[in-house]
Formats: structure tokens, sequence, C-alpha cells
């Protein structure tokens, strides 16, 4: 947990499920956000950051 590492772990495990999630699967946000523990809306995000 030392400088947030823990936090940046997760977030990639994040990133790279919800990019399988929705291009693989075509799981919609609302359907996969509780499954990653954050909101519809974040999930939209971690796309957007993800596409670009």
């Amino acid at each position: 947990m030392e400088n947030g590492c823990r936090r940046k772990e997760f977030s990639k495990i994040r990133k790279e499920l919800a990019m399988t999630l929705v291009f693989e699967m075509g799981i919609s946000y609302a359907l996969m956000a509780p499954l990653l523990g954050v909101s519809a809306s974040e999930v939209c995000q971690i796309i957007k950051k993800a596409r670009t």
C-alpha cells in the first residue's frame, strides 16, 4: 500500500476487465458497474480513457 501502488494495481485490473466485458462480451456499462465496484459513469470514463 506504499505510495498508492495497490490502488494502481486495482485500477489496471478494473480497466482490463471493463475492456474485455464491453468489447468481447458485449455487456452494458450498467450491468458491469456493480461487478467492478464502480458506477456506470465511471465505467464509461474508464473505457474513454482506454481508447485514447
